[in-house]
C-alpha cells in the first residue's frame, strides 16, 4: 500500500523531500563568488598603487594629477614598480611557509621584507629632517629588526601566517608598498626635472610670435601633454624642491618637437 502512494522518486529507491531547494542551482554562483572577490582586490589594489605613484611623481614636479583625468588604464599601468616589489615580497614570504631549520635558512625566508624596503632606499627621495625622511627611515630600521629577530629566533613570516592565504598576505603588503609607490614616483618625478635620459622627453617650439621670456633659450622637459597644451619645465639638476611648470597652448606655437633625450 506504501508504494502505492510514493512518488516515483521514492520508487526509484531515491528519498527526495519535496519540499527541499535544489542549491545546485546556486552552486555556480557560489563557486565564483571567491575568484570574483579576489580579482576586484587584485585591480583595485593596482589602480591604488598606480594612482600613488602618480600623486608622488607629480607632486615632486609641482602639479596635481587630478587636473589631467587620467584615465583607469593609466593608473593601472603606472602600478608596474610597486606591484613587481609586492609580488616579489609575496614570493618569499610565502614559500617560507615550514618551519625553518637553521638561522640561515630563516633569513632567506624573511629576505621578503627587503623588496618592501627598497623604495625608501632610493637616494634622494626626501630631504633629511623632513617628515617623509622619518617616516621612511621607520619603514626601512622596523623590516631590518623584523629580518634580525626572525631569523635570530629561527622564524619566519611565512610560517607565522601559514594559515593565511596569499590575499590575506596581500592586504598587509598593499599598505606598505603603497607608501613605496609613492616613493618611487617621487624619485622618478625628481629624475625627470633632472633630465635623466631613462625617464625623459625634451620639447623644443617654434612660436608664432615673441616666445616666453623665461623659457626662451632654455632645455625644455616635456611633463605631459593634454587639452591642446603643453606642460614643460626647465632641465635643471640638482632639481629645486619646488620646480616651475609652464602651460603653453598649441594655438601659440607654429610646430613643436619632441624627442628623447640620449
Amino acid at each position: 500500500m506504501l508504494s502505492r502512494w510514493a512518488s516515483p522518486n521514492t520508487r526509484m529507491g531515491k528519498m527526495t523531500n519535496p519540499n527541499a531547494v535544489d542549491d545546485g542551482r546556486n552552486a555556480p554562483t557560489f563557486r565564483w563568488v571567491e575568484p570574483a572577490t579576489i580579482l576586484a582586490l587584485f585591480v583595485g589594489s593596482l589602480y591604488y598603487l598606480g594612482w600613488s605613484y602618480t600623486d608622488g611623481y607629480f607632486q615632486r614636479i609641482g602639479l596635481r594629477h587630478a587636473i589631467f583625468n587620467f584615465s583607469t588604464t593609466f593608473y593601472l599601468t603606472q602600478s608596474f614598480w610597486a606591484a613587481s616589489l609586492s609580488w616579489m615580497a609575496m614570493l618569499f614570504l610565502l614559500s617560507g611557509r615550514e618551519a625553518p631549520k637553521t638561522k640561515l635558512h630563516a633569513l632567506y625566508a624573511n629576505l621578503g621584507l627587503i623588496f618592501l624596503i627598497i623604495p625608501f632606499l632610493l637616494p634622494g627621495t626626501s630631504e633629511f629632517g623632513s617628515l617623509d625622511f622619518y617616516i621612511g627611515l621607520g619603514f626601512v630600521v622596523c623590516p631590518v629588526i623584523a629580518i634580525v629577530w626572525l631569523s635570530w629566533n629561527k622564524k619566519s613570516i611565512g610560517h607565522l601566517l601559514r594559515q593565511a592565504e596569499p590575499v590575506i598576505v596581500l592586504i598587509l603588503v598593499i599598505p606598505i608598498m603603497t607608501v613605496a609607490a609613492r616613493t618611487i614616483g617621487e624619485f622618478h618625478g625628481r629624475k625627470t626635472i633632472q633630465g635623466d635620459p631613462q625617464y625623459t622627453y625634451t620639447v623644443s617650439f617654434a612660436w608664432k610670435e615673441a616666445p616666453i621670456q623665461e623659457l626662451e633659450g632654455k632645455e625644455l622637459i616635456l611633463i605631459v601633454y593634454q587639452d591642446s597644451q603643453y606642460y614643460v619645465a626647465i632641465r635643471e639638476k640638482p632639481a629645486p624642491a619646488f620646480p616651475k611648470v609652464y602651460v603653453v597652448p598649441v594655438d601659440q606655437l607654429k610646430h613643436a618637437v619632441v624627442s628623447r633625450i640620449n
